[in-house]
């Protein structure tokens, strides 16, 4: 239930093995039972590399309604800090890039859902997106992501200085 829960609010796109399994703080190989029963019962779909997983976008429509965000608060802030967490963490390596950049739908759709529950975590996420612009010299585009994370800091009234010196 916890990887239908992950997918049915992240990305459309497929989520790999490793940001899921950090996401939901378990080891990968924990995973397999839940994603092959997935698999089986044609909620997920599996990516021809094996390590990549997305829920079925009817169901994820389905689960969307049946469960909404909004009553399940708590889950969005460790998921959003968690997330969070995985891209700072490799946010600076470029040969890293590519593992960033295939995971950024799921940081795009986290930031938007964190938008009406948590603003710090809502600038977090948006100030990380500027980082695949960084690495391919499009700084405008990063001068204009930062500065939309910096107006949300500002009239939202968030208070966090590491967040705001980055």
């Amino acid at each position: 239930i916890q990887v239908l829960d992950l997918l049915t609010w992240s990305g459309s796109s497929p989520m790999g093995l490793t940001l899921m399994a950090h996401l939901l703080g378990v080891k990968e190989a924990e995973l397999v039972g839940a994603l092959g029963l997935g698999k089986a019962l044609r909620l997920l779909q599996e990516v021809s590399d094996n390590k990549r997983y997305a829920i079925h976008r009817l169901v994820q429509e389905v689960r969307r309604q049946d469960h909404p965000l909004d009553d399940h608060k708590d889950w969005v802030n460790t998921i959003t800090q968690k997330l969070g967490d995985w891209f700072e963490a490799i946010r600076d390596d470029f040969y890293a890039l590519p593992m960033y950049e295939v995971e950024f739908e799921h940081l795009r759709a986290w930031q938007n859902h964190a938008g009406f529950i948590s603003p710090a975590a809502s600038v977090r996420l948006l100030w990380l997106q500027a980082y695949p612009a960084y690495h391919r010299g499009r700084y405008d585009e990063v001068s204009h992501t930062v500065q939309q994370a910096l107006k949300i800091y500002e009239t939202q009234y968030v208070d966090n200085k590491f967040l705001k010196a980055h």
